[in-house]
């Protein structure tokens, strides 16, 4: 009796310590799987924000060569000898597809103050062909004897403006770059 009683209490510490040991093992398989999940989702978010900082450097990028051209196009224009026509006709076809193609990835990566400053270039600068027709209508409305003045008027203030909110914009810019 005494060696069924030992063998009981044998099999009960055997049972004993195999729920221990399952216990044991569920435990550290469901922390070994939490920290491994949450190191994966990590490094998934830092490599998503690393995506995110590329895209908006590349757009960055882009838009300030874009900005180049274009305040370059317009001193030429200023210091040109053209006519209303032609410098309307000029003025309307200023480059902005890599505003067009990079302005969601800017707004998404440029700061409140730096997106501001970047999308008023274009939309209160002047870039954008529904400021341009503004600056097109200057130019072609009037009689022809007051043309100089109406172009003169187009070089000093509004390209002026403009290339004043193109700098601006090229120097937010590239603190991404």
């Amino acid at each position: 009796m005494a060696t069924n009683s030992a063998h009981r209490w044998h099999q009960w510490q055997l049972a004993l310590l195999a729920a221990v040991a399952t216990v044991l093992g569920g435990l550290i398989a469901g922390f070994a799987s939490y920290f491994a999940t949450r190191e994966a989702n990590r490094a998934v978010l830092e490599r998503d924000q690393r995506n995110e900082r590329l895209d908006a450097r590349s757009a960055a990028r882009l838009v300030d060569s874009e900005l180049s051209d274009i305040g370059a196009i317009l001193r030429s224009l200023r210091e040109g000898d053209l006519g209303a026509a032609r410098l309307a006709s000029e003025l309307k076809q200023l480059p902005t597809t890599a505003w067009t193609a990079n302005q969601q990835r800017l707004a998404r990566g440029l700061g409140s103050g730096d997106w501001q400053t970047v999308s008023q270039a274009y939309a209160l600068g002047g870039l954008l062909p529904s400021s341009l027709s503004d600056s097109a209508r200057v130019l072609t409305r009037g009689s022809p004897g007051d043309e100089a003045s109406r172009v003169r008027r187009v070089k000093t203030q509004q390209m002026g403006f403009v290339l004043k909110n193109v700098g601006w914009a090229q120097r937010d810019l590239r603190r991404y770059q």
